[in-house]
């Protein structure tokens, strides 16, 4: 019963993000998790202001994507090749996967996916599995509307300096590591 009103709900989340709102709150999963030796870590809301907070002091980059977003997942390489100059300058970049908002993703089954799905594409930047169901604090906590793909430019003082919605192409990602690196 607990599953299918998961299912019920995380299908009304993923299909009001897909369409620009966020859906009713499910509970997320709470014990953070990982697996030995894959760059993914498992995150809620607390755990990426943390990871967000533990950078201040450098610039950083945040892209926010699912697998199951087309536009997400067509601009990753771009942004891996964008973004390489910024991070040998001490710059970072961090991806956070918000797969777990559509129905049928579920933390144990997304998880041990991720890094090969990363490798494949040459992603050598951190990444974080969002592990809450519910997409509003997240836009709330930083200032956007959870559409993906998004990509947040955080100053070295902890400040976000820009938001990009939508799909960017290696220009733009360019434009937004430089825009980190300057601050607020």
């Amino acid at each position: 019963m607990v599953s299918s009103l998961r299912t019920v709900a995380t299908a009304g989340a993923s299909l009001a993000l897909l369409l620009g709102g966020c859906g009713e709150p499910n509970a997320p999963v709470s014990a953070p998790r990982s697996i030995a030796g894959a760059a993914v870590e498992v995150v809620d809301l607390q755990g990426l202001e943390a990871f967000v907070h533990a950078r201040k002091g450098r610039p950083l980059l945040v892209n926010f994507w699912a697998t199951w977003c087309g536009p997400c997942v067509a601009e990753l390489p771009e942004l891996v090749a964008a973004t390489r100059p910024f991070r040998a300058a001490g710059g970072e970049v961090a991806g956070v996967c918000l797969d777990l908002m559509a129905p049928g993703y579920e933390v144990d089954t997304v998880l041990p996916k991720l890094p090969a799905f990363l490798a494949a594409r040459g992603i050598d930047y951190a990444n974080l599995l969002f592990s809450e169901y519910e997409c509003g604090p997240l836009g709330d906590r930083f200032g956007f509307d959870p559409v993906l793909p998004v990509t947040l430019a955080i100053g070295a003082s902890g400040e976000i300096v820009e938001i990009h919605e939508g799909r960017a192409d290696a220009a733009r990602f360019a434009a937004l590591a430089e825009r980190a690196r300057q601050g607020s």
